[in-house]
């Protein structure tokens, strides 16, 4: 019994001590051209949002100095927000880093209705 409640204290210690994410916040992993994770370090990224997976019409761009450890990258996009005011439930979103091509694949990303 008391290494259940020692669990249950260690995970509710680790939930409350996660960051809470905006709405407008994307997380993602970025990769070079060969699929690795980039070294850590800060890179100049653009985020071009469409409206569909593939092809589509391009709704905004926005370029942000992130921050990348072991890939991982946070970013505060403004553009979500204006795309959720504008009235968009969905985009599609293309990432460009650096020297490197944008992504072949696109990221679905729900907008959140609060954000208006």
């Amino acid at each position: 019994m008391k290494k259940v409640i020692v669990i249950l204290l260690v995970l509710a210690a680790v939930a409350f001590g996660l960051e809470k994410m905006k709405s407008q916040d994307f997380k993602s992993t970025l990769s070079d051209k060969y699929g690795l994770p980039l070294d850590d370090g800060t890179y100049k990224v653009t985020f071009k949002f469409y409206d569909s997976s593939k092809d589509g019409i391009l709704l905004d761009e926005e370029v942000k100095i992130v921050k990348c450890k072991d890939g991982l990258c946070l970013a505060e996009l403004k553009s979500l927000q204006k795309l959720a005011k504008e009235g968009y439930d969905i985009v599609w979103i293309g990432i460009k880093t650096d020297n490197i091509p944008e992504t072949s694949f696109r990221i679905k990303k729900y907008l959140d209705k609060q954000l208006n």
